[in-house]
């Protein structure tokens, strides 16, 4: 049965910081998962660390763990640092930022124990590439964690005739990292539905959470008549004076227990064993 969150904003400009309650929602219902999971991390990487509510969380449970945010973006680095007062931190050690590109980490194969990644997929392309990146640096018997949006998310802008972004099956997430050979893989979903009080508030921020290319049409590049048909499709689908949106999250962790060679199609492994071993 969905989950619902009530979402009420009266900002014009898209923010990420508007989108704080999803990230911290999926990120508490992540970090709940490692009450199951035994791992005393060294290092942790959180790629997509945005404004460090998942840092925030890591840390709580893992005081002497270094942790280094990861995010593409580097206003969205600063940004936090200076509203949290953290550049002393910085200094100090206490906490480590990178700027880089997910798909190509700065990090020295096998060095990372653990490896954080939530809502970072809608902003990937190529998902094979990523989590390949991500096995390369884990530490044997190191442990990936991911969450992203599924193929139902956003089916409400589909019936209203919007195109959206093609997310993928949580079963491909799986397949993708057995075939990268992450031992012992889990994969499940939940449904999260928003309402929204405004049709431009709910294409605001399906822009900031990575799907920004997916929602082609906007209202700055449709005529008052089709701004007016675009409403009335979704008035059709309002209920009680909200517009649902309905996000399917899915959540995927698997282990690094062995270290795999990357071999062309035509090319094998030989092993030569001594007599009788």
């Amino acid at each position: 049965m969905p989950n619902f969150i009530q979402q009420k904003h009266n900002l014009n400009a898209p923010k990420v910081s508007n989108l704080d309650f999803i990230y911290q929602e999926i990120a508490k219902r992540m970090f709940d998962r490692l009450d199951y999971i035994k791992i005393i991390p060294d290092t942790i990487l959180d790629i997509g660390s945005g404004m460090g509510i998942d840092a925030k969380l890591l840390k709580s449970k893992f005081t002497k763990t270094s942790i280094i945010e990861l995010d593409l973006s580097i206003n969205v680095l600063k940004q936090y640092q200076i509203k949290h007062g953290l550049l002393k931190k910085i200094f100090a050690g206490e906490m480590k930022y990178v700027c880089a590109d997910a798909v190509s980490l700065p990090i020295k194969s096998q060095s990372v124990n653990l490896v954080w990644s939530n809502l970072c997929l809608p902003y990937i392309d190529d998902i094979e590439a990523y989590f390949k990146e991500i096995r390369r640096i884990l530490t044997l018997g190191g442990l990936f964690l991911v969450t992203g949006f599924g193929v139902d998310s956003l089916q409400q802008l589909r019936d209203v005739g919007l195109n959206t972004y093609n997310f993928p099956d949580m079963h491909i997430i799986g397949d993708i990292l057995v075939k990268l050979g992450f031992s012992h893989p889990v994969t499940d979903l939940e449904y999260i539905t928003l309402e929204y009080d405004s049709i431009d508030q709910l294409l605001s921020d399906i822009r900031i959470v990575g799907c920004g290319g997916a929602v082609k049409n906007r209202r700055s590049s449709l005529s008052k008549a089709g701004y007016k048909g675009l409403s009335d499709s979704f008035n059709k689908i309002t209920k009680h004076g909200k517009i649902p949106l309905t996000l399917e999250v899915f959540y995927a962790h698997g282990w690094k227990d062995s270290i795999s060679l990357d071999l062309p199609d035509n090319k094998k492994i030989i092993q030569f064993r001594p007599k009788g071993a």
